[in-house]
């Protein structure tokens, strides 16, 4: 065929990998000679973290540490002891195909933890850690551009995208300290969430702003009774190299915490905080691309291939804080409650009636002591937060980062804990659309000639499309228009047309 067909690529985001899996955790604690023995464990904590996430060819590579905080009685005193250790874990996933330019989206939970003291010394734990991956890519896709030189007429869509550009990691360090009012004599636990607040996408680079949340549970003795817990709310900005980033493009920040250390600092109504954490970024830029999807020729028939391109793209960011607040019933026994710690966990996210409808459970982990006893509840709580948004779009996606802060709770009765909390929310907004377009243009064998002058009558059906009914008798809409006073492409009723080869 004598066209000049102008050919690009394009690139667009593609999913060659999702799915759940579990990972066993199964090992032994031993307490150290200098430390005292345990009696009876009061609580075990199972966090997992990745480590890395790399692809090698075909494979995705997840590495991870699972740190296990355990909570035990003291053998010789009763008082309230901890130990921490940790465990690697390593998982390969198999890649659907090869793409460019990865984003590496990973969830985990821990389920089924197990605890048992086997002696004195030596302590069971077993878990299981689910995983949630999801891999997307840049996948190339050749289009055509336009044709020169040729008799042939096209239509052409213009789709607006939001381009997949690039991600970063990088390493958070955040330092603080909480100062007290008594004096600290151990400090059994350090547990705490991380949110952004603000990204801003510059030349290369992507800042991001957020806060950690942080809660500590500590002894000012050597009594149950005199446990206590503190919080405190830590800013934080991070500057990630994100290459291909461009000025005022788009872009999404997610961080977790990796580790957290408290000590006593030398004065000892002070405690000392290092978070260590990971933020991981991607950056997007908006695009119009021009998608053939039709084409007819005047002198000859024409053969065309399509193809299918599915663009998933960034159409949203929203963040916003919420204030929630529930009830927990409980049984304390006349203990006292010395902390509440909230662990919010998104399930769903769902569009009605012009709003996003985020529902969840809160995690609520309760600790409480009386003279002799050391108490640890835990509870779940369904939450669900409506926020106004005006885009409806049935391929749309939403996902969401939560962290709670400013916690405060009361007991309005004896069986009940009533709290209140700021959820900070980082909601994600993708939409994906699926397009049909022509990736080739062959001239026919059985090509046939122009209809000249020649006019033919043609009865059409309401609802029809001038642009298919022009393919069909090798004319143009605008000339169908002029001969029969037309002022849409659409026909409305049932109409004779006058259809002219010219």
């Amino acid at each position: 065929m004598d066209c000049n067909i102008i050919k690009n690529n394009i690139y667009s985001c593609k999913t060659v990998y999702e799915s759940f899996s579990e990972e066993k955790i199964d090992f032994d604690i031993v307490i150290p000679d200098y430390c005292a023995e345990a009696v009876r464990i009061l609580k075990c904590d199972v966090q997992p973290v990745i480590s890395s996430k790399t692809i090698d060819g075909d494979r995705l590579i997840i590495e991870g540490v699972c740190t296990v905080n355990v909570i035990y009685a003291d053998q010789q005193t009763g008082a309230v002891r901890s130990i921490i250790e940790s465990t690697s874990f390593t998982q390969t996933c198999m890649l659907k195909e090869q793409l460019s330019a990865y984003r590496i989206k990973i969830k985990m939970r821990t389920s089924n933890v197990s605890c048992r003291l086997q002696n004195s010394r030596r302590i069971s734990v077993k878990a299981v850690i689910g995983i949630a991956a999801k891999v997307t890519g840049n996948a190339q896709t050749s289009i055509i551009e336009g044709i020169e030189d040729c008799d042939v007429e096209t239509l052409f869509d213009t789709v607006q995208a939001c381009t997949y550009i690039n991600s970063g990691e990088a390493d958070v360090r955040i330092s603080s300290e909480i100062e007290l009012a008594m004096p600290v004599v151990d400090i059994i636990k350090c547990d705490g969430c991380i949110s952004v607040s603000e990204i801003k996408v510059i030349n290369d680079k992507v800042i991001i702003k957020g806060e950690a949340v942080i809660d500590c549970l500590y002894t000012t003795g050597e009594m149950i009774n005199d446990l206590e817990s503190a919080q405190t709310v830590i800013p934080f900005n991070e500057i990630v190299d994100v290459d291909g980033a461009v000025e005022d493009g788009h872009g999404e920040a997610e961080c977790e915490i990796i580790s957290i250390r408290c000590d006593i600092s030398d004065q000892s109504n002070m405690i000392n905080i290092e978070i260590d954490a990971r933020a991981q970024v991607s950056a997007y830029n908006d695009t119009q691309i021009k998608l053939l999807k039709d084409v007819y020729s005047r002198t000859f028939d024409l053969q065309t291939q399509t193809a299918q391109i599915n663009i998933e793209s960034l159409s949203d960011s929203i963040m916003f804080s919420e204030s929630v607040k529930n009830n927990v019933e409980i049984d304390l026994q006349d203990a006292r409650i010395c902390d509440v710690m909230l662990k919010p966990v998104v399930k769903n996210i769902s569009y009605c009636d012009g709003s996003l409808i985020i529902e969840g459970d809160i995690n609520v982990s309760i600790y409480a002591a009386n003279n002799d006893e050391y108490r640890f509840t835990d509870k779940s709580v369904p939450f669900s937060i409506e926020r106004a948004f005006t885009k409806n779009d049935s391929t749309m996606r939403c996902e969401a980062v939560v962290c709670a802060e400013n916690i405060n709770y009361t007991m309005p009765d004896e069986t009940t804990l009533e709290f209140k909390a700021d959820m900070l929310f980082n909601v994600l907004v993708f939409s994906s659309n699926k397009y049909t377009v022509i990736d080739n243009i062959e001239k026919s064998e059985d090509s046939s000639a122009c209809f000249g002058s020649k006019f033919i009558l043609y009865y059409a059906d309401k609802g029809e499309d001038l642009w298919d009914i022009a393919k069909k008798y090798h004319t143009s809409v605008d000339i169908i228009k002029r001969d029969n006073t037309l002022d849409n492409s659409i026909i409305t009723e049932n109409k004779m047309l006058l259809i002219s080869g010219n």
